[in-house]
């Protein structure tokens, strides 16, 4: 039988809902505060209103459940699971109550709701905008976490180690929140996995738990996920058990939810539940590829009051999810997404950026490039796979952009963002020291010249998208077609370079160190653009390069 359903978001996340629904043969209203949202093509029909607006969206629902009828109200990967309810709510459509929702969504009403219920939390605090810190904070042991209390994605969320750095995070923190309201929590130093759940009848059906990679303290950047979970079932079965006792606690009783929880050696503890299925491609991408099972049409079911199967079975297969991350500035073009889209067991590249968006370094799970699903037979083959492909991507940077040359020559000067690489082998960190940031031999023209270091090959260290520094400078070569020379300055071993012209050194590895390979191609790209612009030989990029690292001020 044909239903109406109305889908509140129309990006990336809630694309596999509104297909899904669409091959029910059910008629497929969305709704976006993007005009040019990608999910809005391949629905019947859009709306377009901020998803905030939960009096208007019931106004617009109501006109389709008064004329032609509408059976029920879905989102995911979203943080408007209280509009949801809002409208299902005032019209008798299924799903949870507006109460619930909020202790869903609010972080304060959540914490206390899950302590009346004998629910594992974290110690916390609420802070409020006219609040001192510090006091609110007595009797938290450092660290602790700062969070707005009504935001998703890890937006403003940070990790706090001592007072002095409370009060920033607060105001940071409390500007992306709604009513400026905070919550600091005691860290959980542990492996974090996400999960989602079907509940229907006061049944709940765990249908998938993720491995997180959380990287880049102070703040909880998911560089990825992975599944079915590597870790031992006992460990599961206690964040399984945690998970659903708070969902039962929030009073989810209809519909979905999806649950962060950490786990610190002895229990589990809860991070966030929220009353929809998860985002960042697991619900309609990872869980499905590895599961078999169809959790997006499961959920839709429950929207419009029908009874899915409850049957996930056991894994089928291994599935990964990896982003593309990018250092600040602006994008030129995301060059080789043909190639990493092509590699073995790859199921989807998502880009996320666009040339001319201006890129920064992620402090939070929206600021990233793309993204790369796949699939293998078992889990480190699957991670393998989507990190070898990721690693394949170049977000090339525009050219002399000052915010690049910022973060490349500021040589440590700051923790975060953190470098790509830190030198290890005692020859490379004494050539590294004494080489010259360039130097000229004979004509004022570079060719593309560029000192080596003389164990590159053996460094250890891996960048954020899991390169080795041979594997970098391997692609910047394919990238820009430089040529290495041996440097000479470290004592007698290596060969003199005899190239003509200018030969980079130390100013390269600066940008490379920092970078990766995004900032070496950088810097080729700007070396050769000033060449070209305005030939001046050594004394142009002297004066350049010594005003980029003359910056203290991002």
């Amino acid at each position: 039988m044909s239903k109406t359903l109305l889908i509140l978001g129309a990006g990336i996340m809630q694309l596999p809902a509104i297909r899904r629904a669409a091959s029910f043969g059910w008629h497929v209203i969305v709704a976006d505060g993007n005009a040019h949202a990608v999910g809005r093509k391949a629905a019947d029909e859009f709306v377009h209103i901020d998803l905030r607006d939960r009096d208007g969206m019931l106004e617009e629902a109501k006109k389709r459940f008064q004329s032609g009828g509408l059976d029920g109200v879905f989102t995911a990967g979203t943080d408007f699971s209280t509009t949801v309810a809002w409208v299902t709510e005032h019209l008798g459509l299924p799903g949870i109550d507006y109460e619930t929702s909020q202790k869903a969504t609010d972080k304060i009403l959540m914490r206390k709701c899950l302590e009346e219920g004998g629910v594992p939390v974290p110690k916390y605090r609420e802070i409020g905008p006219e609040d001192d810190p510090l006091e609110k904070c007595a009797g938290l042991n450092f660290p602790f976490v700062v969070k707005p209390v009504d935001n998703m994605g890890a937006r403003g969320v940070k990790r706090v180690d001592s007072p002095g750095e409370l009060s920033t995070a607060v105001q940071i923190s409390g500007s992306l929140a709604q009513e400026g309201r905070v919550i600091a929590e005691e860290f959980i130093d542990g492996p974090e996995f996400s999960l989602d759940a079907l509940s229907y009848d006061g049944r709940i059906v765990v249908t998938g738990i993720a491995d997180r990679e959380i990287r880049f303290p102070p703040y909880f950047v998911e560089m990825g996920h992975a599944m079915p979970s590597r870790f031992d079932q006992k460990v599961l079965e206690k964040v399984e058990t945690v998970f659903c006792e708070a969902i039962r606690a929030l009073g989810i009783d209809h519909g979905t939810a999806k649950g962060d929880i950490r786990f610190d050696g002895r229990e589990a503890v809860v991070g966030e539940v929220a009353a929809r299925l998860s985002g960042g491609y697991m619900s309609g991408w990872t869980y499905p590829y590895a599961s078999g099972y169809d959790l997006t049409g499961a959920a839709l079911q429950l929207a419009v009051g029908d009874r899915p199967p409850f049957d996930p079975g056991p894994y089928r297969a291994a599935a990964a999810e990896r982003a593309v991350i990018s250092i600040p500035g602006t994008l030129k073009a995301l060059d080789c997404t043909e190639e990493a889209a092509s590699s073995e067991g790859v199921r989807n590249w998502f880009a996320t950026s666009a040339p001319g968006d201006r890129l920064s370094f992620p402090s939070n799970n929206v600021q990233k490039c793309g993204n790369i699903i796949a699939t293998a037979d078992s889990y480190y083959s699957a991670v393998y796979r989507a990190e070898t492909a990721a690693a394949k991507v170049l977000p090339r940077l525009e050219a002399e952009d000052p915010a690049t040359a910022c973060f490349l020559f500021r040589q440590g000067s700051k923790s975060y963002p953190p470098a790509a690489y830190a030198l290890e082998r005692p020859l490379n960190l004494q050539a590294f020291e004494e080489m010259p940031l360039y130097e000229q031999r004979g004509s004022a023209y570079w060719s593309g010249a560029v000192y080596n270091l003389p164990e590159a090959s053996l460094e250890n260290g891996r960048d954020w998208q899991n390169r080795s520094l041979e594997e970098t400078l391997d692609q910047i070569v394919k990238y820009t077609g430089i040529i290495f020379y041996d440097y000479s300055g470290y004592g007698d071993k290596g060969t003199p370079g005899k190239k003509s012209g200018i030969i980079a050194g130390k100013a390269f590895w600066l940008t490379v160190l920092a970078g990766s390979l995004q900032g070496g191609v950088w810097f080729v790209d700007t070396l050769r653009r000033w060449m070209e612009e305005e030939p001046g030989g050594l004394s142009l990029v002297r004066n350049r390069i010594e005003q980029w690292m003359e910056i203290e001020v991002c």
